[in-house]
């Protein structure tokens, strides 16, 4: 999408995926790499400024998870029960890592806990691991093609809200030193990704 896509059409996806992780970012910047070269991992670098990201009073921040969701229940979950099988026509996977550099004086409070289910209708696995100033978050997914005959689809379902679940998590930060404005420097990396 992004490689046929001109400056305005790429600046103003910059723009959106600022504003879903971080509302009323601004001076949003962004950079792709190897987007032209399959053997290396798509890297997106997002740059933005978020003013109001920490609140004033309590000295704390939540974050909406950083990936777009995979959405599993939204796209094919969408009733309690069925009576015809359900079938996912398209293969469903990705291997990312997103890498949130934390700015001075912000620090983590808590983060979300790792996740990792398996069942017959896929796999999913989301991890976050602390560093220095950063958050590494790792997601992984691989959704098969498939037929979910009516008496499976309560299985599938629950399986797809858990996934929902652990999208929804929150990463909280704090103040460290009563920083007002922080500069926020997000890099994607998936390593493959079919949506």
């Amino acid at each position: 999408m992004l490689r046929n896509s001109g400056e305005r059409e790429r600046q103003a996806f910059f723009e959106q995926l600022a504003m879903r992780i971080f509302p009323g970012a601004t001076g949003v910047t962004g950079a792709i790499a190897h987007e032209n070269d399959p053997e290396q991992p798509l890297k997106l670098s997002l740059h933005c400024t978020a003013p109001q990201l920490i609140n004033r009073q309590s000295g704390t921040a939540e974050l909406n998870q950083l990936a777009p969701a995979l959405g599993l229940a939204t796209l094919y979950a969408r009733t309690p029960a069925r009576k015809f099988p359900l079938y996912i026509e398209s293969l469903l996977f990705e291997s990312t890592v997103f890498h949130l550099h934390l700015p001075d004086g912000v620090d983590i409070r808590t983060l979300p806990a790792d996740f990792t289910d398996r069942t017959e209708f896929g796999e999913y696995a989301l991890r976050f691991v602390r560093l220095s100033r950063q958050i590494d978050i790792h997601r992984d997914f691989r959704i098969p093609v498939q037929v979910v005959a009516p008496e499976k689809y309560p299985a599938f379902l629950n399986f797809a809200l858990r996934i929902d679940e652990a999208e929804r998590q929150r990463i909280a930060l704090e103040t460290v030193k009563g920083a007002a404005g922080a500069q926020m420097k997000t890099d994607l990396q998936p390593v493959a990704s079919k949506r």
